[in-house]
């Protein structure tokens, strides 16, 4: 078995006791809602129980019973990935500026 096909096994394998053992922020049987037109919507990240999103030329972050959606950042720089290392810093992949930042 080549090396690629190996990884395809142990991904199809452990995949999903993973996925099940991870808590998720959505309560089982929760119904989608829109929380703003902010464009794509790319990028999601959770984060203290905030849901970090890029759209609109933005960072936005919203908490489930809060207010609505905030500005994080402007100036997303194209966001389309974003993610948060150990220390609690947001990673972003700026798209336009082919760069990643770290806020």
């Amino acid at each position: 078995m080549t090396m690629p096909y190996k990884l395809l096994l142990y991904i199809a394998i452990w995949a999903p006791a993973a996925v099940a053992i991870a808590e998720s922020p959505i309560a089982p049987g929760a119904r989608p809602v829109q929380l703003s037109e902010t464009g794509a919507g790319e990028g999601p990240a959770w984060r203290d129980g905030w849901l970090y999103f890029s759209g609109g030329g933005k960072i936005n972050r919203w908490r489930p019973g809060g207010a609505g959606v905030e500005v994080y950042r402007e100036q997303s720089g194209g966001s389309n990935g974003l993610q948060f290392d150990a220390q609690g810093r947001l990673i972003v992949c700026e798209s336009m500026t082919r760069r990643v930042t770290r806020t």
